[in-house]
């Protein structure tokens, strides 16, 4: 599973390979917006 993730401050994406567990936890912290600095674009299985 992969997550595209861009830094505010950078222009060019990036692909991160996580795991299920990971993909739950960053949700949930990105809808509590502590991840303010990262606009998560997809999430592809």
């Amino acid at each position: 599973m992969y997550l595209e993730v861009r830094p505010y401050n950078e222009r060019k994406s990036k692909l991160v390979h996580i795991s299920i567990e990971h993909k739950q936890k960053i949700e949930l912290l990105y809808e509590r917006k502590q991840y303010l600095n990262i606009h998560i674009f997809t999430i592809n299985q």
